[in-house]
């Protein structure tokens, strides 16, 4: 009953309208910024900002390495990294699987994004708490300042010495979001109705009779 309330039948044209729209939301998502950071100091009131895009890093990150030596905490890099090389990708595989489902009416096209992005999404975020409690935690005792091993909040105001450090998720993280809560929509409002759900199929019906 499950796999047919989830994959079975086809959308309905409203669906396959929020369907190719969370297509469209996660392309554009590749190109827009996931996650940002600003930092704001009295030596820097217009604040230090780190974007990190689904294959970059963006921002202030000279300025912000420097201040990262003093106190041993490891370069923020690319090549430290590597979901950047997948995140893309994936985004776009997501993206036209979701036309593909408004094209054909499939639903469990949809029903496969959904989890997969999901889960996707799961995996990122867990990465991001990861990257973020390693970079504050793993200090060289060598460093020419003395901290207490830190970790900014994904989402929040944490005070990091003389920093406000201010973080949340952006743009392409809203989009990504849409996308998901879009593709539940169009399972939903193409779903079988209670009749078709406890329904036998065709094939076993025709099996049933041919006995």
């Amino acid at each position: 009953m499950v796999l047919k309330l989830l994959c079975k039948g086809d959308l309905t044209r409203n669906a396959r309208i929020v369907a190719a729209a969370a297509g469209v939301a996660l392309l554009l998502a590749v190109a827009l910024p996931l996650w940002q950071m600003t930092m704001i100091s009295n030596q820097y009131p217009e604040g230090l900002r780190v974007w990190i895009y689904t294959y970059k890093l963006s921002g202030d990150l000279q300025e912000i390495n420097t201040l990262n030596h003093y106190i041993g905490m490891h370069p923020l890099e690319e090549a430290y990294f590597p979901e950047l090389r997948i995140l893309p990708f994936s985004f776009v595989l997501g993206g036209l699987l979701c036309l593909l489902a408004a094209a054909l009416k499939h639903r469990w096209i949809t029903t496969l994004v959904l989890v997969g992005g999901g889960l996707a999404g799961l995996a990122t975020m867990s990465v991001l708490i990861y990257r973020l409690y390693t970079f504050g935690h793993n200090l060289d005792p060598r460093a020419a300042i003395d901290i207490a091993p830190f970790m900014p909040p994904p989402i929040g105001i944490n005070q990091l010495a003389n920093f406000r450090v201010t973080t949340f998720f952006h743009l392409g993280s809203i989009l990504f979001i849409l996308a998901l809560v879009g593709l539940l929509a169009a399972l939903w409002v193409s779903r079988p109705s209670i009749a078709d759900r406890h329904r036998p199929d065709k094939t076993v019906t025709m099996h049933t009779l041919s006995i």
